[in-house]
């Protein structure tokens, strides 16, 4: 069920990442202020993050609680931007290979 989790969330930020960044109309915030108010206001902090085909810096945060969220990173006229792709509940860690994997 993890794995499941993990991999439709994956599955839409891929398929989610090309019109976003495309967009114009996805609202954008000041980095630090955006991830303070996650914060402060959901309990989330950074878990992972990764630099698309592209460049762009994707982030996720998350909480013990399970809240998260998934932004894409960008910059606007010289300052950090967070524009959010999409947010929910029941984010899980995985933290061991599942059994038989050779990886």
């Amino acid at each position: 069920m993890t794995h499941r989790i993990i991999t439709q969330v994956c599955i839409i930020i891929l398929c989610l990442l090309p019109a976003a960044t495309a967009a114009q109309n996805i609202p954008c915030f000041p980095y630090k202020q955006f991830v303070e108010r996650l914060r402060t206001e959901r309990g989330e902090y950074p878990v992972a993050a990764g630099i698309d085909h592209r460049g762009t810096m994707v982030q996720v945060v998350a909480s013990e609680a399970g809240n998260f969220t998934v932004f894409v990173m960008v910059q606007n006229d010289g300052k950090s931007m967070a524009c959010p792709l999409l947010w929910g509940e029941g984010w899980q860690k995985i933290v061991k290979k599942p059994k038989g994997d050779p990886a």
